[in-house]
C-alpha cells in the first residue's frame, strides 16, 4: 500500500488541503468505520435489510468512482481494475488481492480482501458480513467490463475465514445500461 500512496503522491494524484482531500481528482474524507457498523446495526434496528442496503450504496458507489476514473484517464480495463483495487486498499478497506479474472470467456471473477475493517468490527456474526465492499467491487467492476455484473462474498472473516473472498458473475438483469450516458459505455473492452 505504500508504494501505491508513494506513486500517487509522487504523481500528485493524492493532495491534502486544510478541510479537503483529493485522490485521483475525486474528494474523498477519513471517517471512522464504526459509522458504517452502526449503519448497519440502525437498519437491522429498523427491520431494514442492511446487507442488501449497503450492498446497493456500494454499487453504486463503484459505478461512480471507476466511472469517473476510467474516463478521466482513458484508462483501459485492466489498468482500471488496478487502480479501482488499489484505490480502495490505499482507503483503508483492506488488502485486496486479484484472485482470478475472466469475464469474457469463463464469465467469472474473484478477489480477496485480507483484514477487511468492516467485517472485523462487526465481529463474528457466522455469515458474510462485507456487503459495501461486495456492492463496491460489483458495481465498479461492471464499468470495467461494460457488462452489468454481480457480486457475492462467498467467505468472510465475520463467519471465521481467513479472508473475505468475492465472485463476481453477469448480473441476470441489465442494470448497467441506465450509466451509459453518464460515463464513456462503448462495446466490451478488452
Amino acid at each position: 500500500m505504500l508504494n501505491i500512496l508513494k506513486e500517487l503522491l509522487f504523481s500528485r494524484e493524492i493532495s491534502f488541503e486544510e478541510g479537503s482531500i483529493m485522490m485521483l481528482k475525486g474528494r474523498v474524507v477519513i471517517i471512522p468505520i464504526h459509522i458504517f457498523v452502526n449503519i448497519f446495526k440502525k437498519l437491522q434496528e429498523y427491520k431494514i435489510d442492511p446487507d442488501k442496503f449497503l450492498y446497493e450504496i456500494g454499487k453504486e458507489e463503484g459505478v461512480h468512482w471507476i466511472g469517473q476514473i476510467k474516463d478521466r484517464y482513458r484508462m483501459k480495463p485492466t489498468d482500471a481494475l488496478k487502480w479501482g483495487l488499489n484505490s480502495m486498499s490505499v482507503g483503508g478497506w483492506g488488502k485486496i488481492e486479484t484472485v482470478k479474472v475472466d469475464l469474457f470467456k469463463r464469465n467469472t471473477a474473484v478477489f480477496r480482501a485480507y483484514n477487511s475493517p468492516f467485517a472485523k468490527l462487526l465481529g463474528r456474526t457466522g455469515k458474510v458480513s462485507d456487503p459495501i465492499l461486495a456492492g463496491f467491487i460489483g458495481g465498479g467492476g461492471s464499468i470495467i467490463y461494460n457488462r452489468s455484473l454481480e457480486c457475492k462474498e462467498t467467505k468472510c472473516i465475520a463467519k471465521g475465514d481467513m479472508f473475505c473472498e468475492f465472485v463476481v458473475k453477469p448480473s441476470k438483469k441489465d442494470w448497467i445500461s441506465k450509466y451509459k450516458s453518464e460515463y464513456q459505455l462503448k462495446g466490451n473492452e478488452k
